[in-house]
């Protein structure tokens, strides 16, 4: 009996299955420049190639005989970055012979990159947690990577001018990881100047924008919304800092698949091309030019396309791209349609993450009697 159990045991243990992956490192990188990305999790064997959309060369390096981590445990890339590569979130997977990983997300940005002190490995925790302990960044534009354990905070001391623009924006959710955070920018005796939690356009990210009222320095606060505690591979953020425009709106929220569409971000417009969208695709992403901040989710469609103002009856499908823009503002739109028809109709708007519209669709006929009603 003890050697079946031992010889089952055995047998399953060479039976290796697909690739898991629990974490990468780094979570993100500059455009343009090339890094070393190192996949973490189980079965990562020799022949294990990196899948992703991302425009770069992944070559596998050999691995280091002076570390302590397990044969099969990780595996390291020399990722070189084509010219296409554009500031983003990116889709990373691996792939052996027995299969294909789950998928774990990669952001490149467009400032250099850091890492928070407390979060290289062998530093003592808590070392920024107060506005004493601050560590400080550079005033130039930079990405600083930084975890979160549990109901922390960390502080970072960057200095400034009167008068002096400046942009703060913690990448989290739409990275991978499972921090809802909060930003604060402190003066230095601690006094609140703003504060950004949930950000139009940018869902669970965190974005202020400040005007230094004098010189001196001044202290950022990052958090978790919750003070909840998650595991070492999805407590990490992303702040960013520097001088630069961000769009502040996106209009319309999506197009007609196949056509390119013009794209109003608020004072500045785009076109967005929706030509290579895939068939099966109902949600693609654009991007204010020049601007080092995240695409914006935009959503594609396969119905003809109207913008409102729209005159006369609708001919059943479209989608309408409207907006409300005053108080107990209400659109209205007639259409023609013959006795005894199935007709869906549907709003999209704060599911996109692009809108803070919580509508109420309502339906009427031809003397104004309610036929159905959603909000």
């Amino acid at each position: 009996m003890k050697l079946t159990t031992l010889f089952l045991f055995t047998t399953l243990a060479l039976q290796a299955g697909p690739p898991v992956l629990n974490e990468l490192r780094p979570r993100g990188a500059q455009k343009g420049q090339p890094f070393i990305l190192t996949v973490v999790g189980r079965d990562l064997g020799g022949g294990v190639k990196v899948q992703s959309a991302m425009p770069a060369s992944f070559s596998r390096l050999a691995p280091d005989p002076t570390s302590t981590m397990m044969e099969g445990r990780y595996a390291a890339f020399l990722v070189d970055p084509s010219a296409e590569l554009e500031v983003g979130v990116y889709p990373v997977r691996v792939e052996s012979a027995d299969g294909i990983s789950n998928i774990l997300f990669f952001t490149v940005g467009a400032f250099p990159e850091l890492t928070e002190e407390e979060s290289e490995p062998g530093s003592r925790p808590h070392r920024n947690d107060t506005i004493e302990s601050a560590q400080g960044i550079p005033s130039t534009p930079v990405t600083v990577n930084g975890t979160i354990a549990g109901p922390e905070r960390d502080f970072y001391r960057v200095q400034g001018k009167a008068g002096e623009r400046r942009v703060f924006e913690v990448e989290a959710r739409r990275c991978g990881s499972a921090i809802d955070p909060v930003i604060r920018v402190r003066d230095q005796a601690g006094n609140q100047l703003t504060r950004s939690e949930d950000t139009p356009l940018l869902g669970l990210y965190a974005r202020v924008e400040v005007t230094f009222p004098k010189d001196g320095y001044y202290y950022l606060e990052v958090h978790d919304a919750r003070f909840s505690s998650q595991s070492s591979a999805y407590n990490f953020y992303r702040l960013k800092t520097g001088s630069y425009e961000y769009p502040k709106e996106v209009f319309p929220l999506g197009g007609p698949r196949g056509a390119e569409v013009e794209v109003s971000f608020g004072g500045q417009k785009a076109k967005a091309d929706l030509r290579a969208v895939a068939e099966n695709a109902s949600l693609t992403h654009v991007r204010l030019p020049g601007s080092p901040a995240l695409p914006i989710p935009f959503a594609v469609g396969d119905a003809p396309e109207r913008i409102e103002p729209v005159s006369g009856p609708l001919t059943l499908p479209v989608t309408v791209n409207g907006r409300l823009a005053q108080p107990a503002e209400k659109d209205t739109y007639t259409f023609q349609v013959a006795p005894g028809s199935d007709v869906t109709f549907q709003i999209e708007a704060r599911e996109l993450g692009t809108s803070r519209l919580m509508a109420i669709l309502s339906v009427t006929d031809t003397s104004g009697a309610e036929l159905a009603r959603s909000g």
